[in-house]
């Protein structure tokens, strides 16, 4: 029986222990110049060519399916909807807050509980980008935390106005002018006496 496959050369450790666990030789395995390479079932290289997406094909009638590990495409803390196919109107947002790369599953959190996304259903769900809280849409009135710098301690105030220039500007607030001010919410609240840097999203300066 004879198998080989073209993958991309930084997959070539995942591709060599799946053909050893068909019982394949692969002592015969390596790269070309341009990255892409092919293995066979004696460690043969039949050819060896650009650098593809994976590509098993099938050289024998009684061929087996050689299935490799999914490497996921979001992260923990990202939040994916489910867009379906073409037309289908995006769910939700969940978050995921696990990778359970042995089982290739995503672990989010939902409403009503932990629930479970296959990776290889990751391709029906599009990232759900953050907003970036610039201080231009902040109104008077609002409620925010400022700090001068990134070593002091974030305190509670009320916006006023925006001063100095577009490429240097000011929160106003209390009469006194901050060069950090984010909007203080359920997200931020636990940064009030601390030090520590806000989400990437939050951080306008």
């Amino acid at each position: 029986m004879n198998y080989y496959i073209q993958g991309s050369a930084d997959r070539a450790e995942e591709i060599k222990v799946a053909f050893e666990k068909l019982g394949c030789d692969t002592t015969g395995w390596k790269f070309n110049v341009e990255g892409g390479f092919y293995y066979t079932h004696d460690g043969r290289i039949d050819l060896a060519c650009g650098n593809f997406l994976i590509n098993l094909i099938k050289t024998h009638p009684d061929y087996k399916e050689l299935e490799l590990p999914v490497k996921p495409k979001f992260k923990v803390g990202d939040e994916i909807a489910w867009i379906g196919v073409k037309g289908s109107k995006p769910t939700e947002p969940v978050k995921i807050i696990k990778l359970i790369d042995k089982d290739q599953l995503y672990m989010v959190d939902m409403p009503n509980g932990v629930s479970y996304v296959a990776y290889d259903m990751q391709d029906y769900y599009k990232l759900v980008q953050k907003p970036h809280y610039d201080i231009a849409n902040f109104h008077a009135g609002m409620p925010v935390l400022v700090r001068a710098d990134n070593v002091c301690r974030w305190d509670y105030s009320v916006f006023s106005r925006i001063t100095g220039n577009e490429d240097w500007p000011f929160a106003v607030c209390n009469g006194v002018s901050f060069t950090q001010c984010i909007p203080f919410n359920e997200e931020t609240k636990h940064l009030l006496g601390t030090s520590d840097m806000p989400r990437e999203e939050y951080i306008n300066w």
